[in-house]
């Protein structure tokens, strides 16, 4: 069963994912810590906690979170097997997700989440994919922030290609259009298409929450 362990451990993660991804920064901070013996769900625990803290402006704690995950990730080899990918393949996505969450400025934070998407691109797929977002969502709100609507545009465009209506995709798409003052006939297209894809969500989505 232990040599079982790393294939399994990832399955252990679901909720903290689900978290995230719904900005449920209280609730994963308030998730116990796991037994140390249960290293890829220790690395998931602490980078989950930086995020977290990252995003409710705690950036001092954060960045002594990051100092566990780092610490945790040298609990385990590169070459441990991490469902269909690596642990060292993750880790190359999470750090540069990390990156971005605590950089200085919105240009560092852009050129982290490029490294994010180019890291993201290398995993191997699977249904559902190891990787519990599509980053391109993070890169592209980060540009519409800095007002570079065109790169915005085809990054959250290039995500739609790869995941066909995703819905926080087309609701940056949207924003873009909506806020830049694209032709009007985009901008109802894209509206149309969000509001397609979200008619039966229950969660506002927020362009900062990316």
């Amino acid at each position: 069963v232990m040599n079982d362990m790393p294939m399994v451990e990832p399955f252990g993660a679901k909720k903290t994912w689900v978290l995230l991804r719904f900005a449920k920064w209280d609730e994963v901070l308030a998730e116990p810590l796991p037994d140390p013996k249960f290293k890829i769900l220790t690395v998931i625990s602490r980078f989950s906690r930086t995020v977290a803290l990252a995003k409710k402006g705690s950036k001092a704690e954060a960045i002594k979170e990051r100092q566990a995950y780092n610490a945790a990730k040298k609990e385990l080899p590169a070459n441990t097997q991490w469902l269909y990918n690596t642990a060292g393949k993750m880790f190359a996505v999470m750090d540069a997700v990390l990156d971005a969450r605590l950089a200085p400025d919105i240009n560092a934070a852009i050129f982290a989440w490029r490294r994010a998407v180019d890291n993201e691109d290398k995993l191997n797929s699977d249904e559902p994919a190891d990787w519990y977002y599509p980053t391109r969502e993070s890169l592209g709100a980060a540009l519409f922030k800095a007002k570079l609507t065109e790169q915005a545009r085809a990054i959250f465009r290039d995500d739609l290609e790869k995941n066909p209506n995703n819905g926080r995709s087309l609701y940056g798409l949207f924003l873009v259009y909506r806020t830049y003052g694209r032709d009007e006939p985009e901008a109802l297209v894209a509206g149309r298409q969000f509001s397609d894809a979200w008619e039966k969500a229950d969660v506002q989505l927020n362009i900062d929450d990316y």
